[in-house]
C-alpha cells in the first residue's frame, strides 16, 4: 500500500516508535492522536498501558490522500480539502485527560506538525468549517486556504478567526492551568489541563511556506507555522500563555523551550530522543 510506505512519515513512526520503547508500561500510559481535515485517537489512554497496544495502533496509521481525493472535498468550494487541523489534534489529547484521569501523573502532549494550521471546525451541529475571508460556513477561498497569512497570538486573526486562532484556543484549554491551585495567570480565561506540551516542527513549510496571495496583501509570514508551534510550546512550559517565550529571540529554524525543529525526517530521531530525555527528567523529579 503506497499510503502505508511514504517519507517522511515512515521517518515520524520510527522516531515515535523509539519513544515507545523507552515508556515504562504500565506506569506509564500513552495515547495516539492523529489529525489531518479532522481529528481521530487511534488509542486511548486507557487502553494504552501496554506496549503491543501502542505500537499496533502506530503501525497502523497512514498517510491521508492528496486533497483531491478527500471525500467531501469539491473544488472550487474548499471545505473538507485542508489538511492540518491542529486544533482538532489538541483537543482530542487534552480531552484523554478527562478520559483518563490521574491525578498523580504527569501529563504530556507531544504535537507534531509538518504546516501551519489550516483546518478547523465550529463545535456547532452540524459543525461548520472555520475559515477567514467570509462568514463561518461559506468562507471565501484565496491562497494560503483557509488561514490568514500571518501569525496572531491574540486569537482574532487580521482577516477574521482562523483554524490559527482555534489551535491556539486548544492549546490553552491543553495548557492552562485546571483551577483548583489559585487564581488562573494572565491569559488563561478557563481553566485547562494543565499539561506540559512539547511541539515539533518538520520540514521547510514550518519556516519558509511563501504560499501567500494579493488578496491578503501580497505577503506573509513565511515561518507562520513555527511560530504557532513556538506560542503553543511556550503555553505548555509553564501554563502562563502571557510569559515571554523562551523562543522570541531564537532564530528561525532552531530548538528553544519546549520547542523542537527537524529540516527533514532524518532528524526526527535526535528531537524524539530528546524530549524523551526532558520527559523523563519531569516524571522523575
Amino acid at each position: 500500500d503506497p499510503l502505508d510506505d511514504c517519507h517522511p512519515f515512515e521517518e515520524v513512526r520510527a522516531a515515535a516508535a523509539g519513544l515507545i520503547n523507552r515508556t515504562y508500561f504500565p506506569y506509564d500510559r500513552m495515547s495516539i492522536v492523529e489529525f489531518a481535515q479532522v481529528g481521530g485517537v487511534a488509542t486511548h489512554l486507557a487502553s494504552g498501558t501496554n506496549f503491543s497496544t501502542v505500537a499496533s495502533a502506530l503501525d497502523s496509521l497512514n498517510v491521508r490522500p492528496d486533497p483531491g481525493a478527500v471525500e467531501g472535498c469539491n473544488p472550487p468550494d474548499m471545505r473538507g480539502c485542508t489538511s492540518t487541523n491542529t486544533a482538532d489534534g489538541l483537543t482530542l489529547a487534552g480531552n484523554e485527560f478527562g478520559l483518563s484521569t490521574r491525578e498523580e501523573a504527569v501529563w504530556i502532549v507531544i504535537l507534531l506538525s509538518d504546516g501551519a494550521a489550516n483546518a478547523a471546525r465550529t463545535t456547532t451541529t452540524p459543525p461548520l468549517w472555520i475559515c477567514p475571508g467570509g462568514p463561518i460556513g461559506t468562507p471565501t477561498w484565496v491562497a494560503p486556504l483557509c488561514r490568514d497569512p500571518w501569525f496572531n497570538a491574540s486569537g482574532d486573526g487580521t482577516y477574521g478567526q482562523d483554524p490559527e486562532d482555534a489551535a491556539r484556543i486548544a492549546a490553552l484549554f491543553v495548557g492552562c492551568p485546571n483551577g483548583t491551585t489559585g487564581p488562573l495567570p494572565a491569559g488563561c480565561s478557563t481553566p485547562g489541563q494543565a499539561a506540559v506540551i512539547f511541539t515539533i516542527g518538520l520540514g521547510n513549510l514550518m519556516t519558509a511556506n511563501t504560499s501567500c496571495d494579493a488578496i491578503y496583501g501580497g505577503s506573509c509570514d513565511p515561518d507562520q507555522g513555527e511560530k504557532l508551534l513556538r506560542w503553543i510550546a511556550g503555553v505548555g512550559d509553564d501554563s502562563r500563555p502571557a510569559n515571554a517565550s523562551d523562543c522570541d529571540s531564537a532564530p528561525t529554524g532552531s530548538d528553544c523551550g519546549n520547542y523542537y525543529f527537524a529540516p527533514t525526517g532524518a532528524g526526527l530521531m535526535r528531537v524524539f530522543e530528546a524530549v524523551a530525555s526532558r520527559i523523563f527528567t519531569r516524571i522523575t523529579h
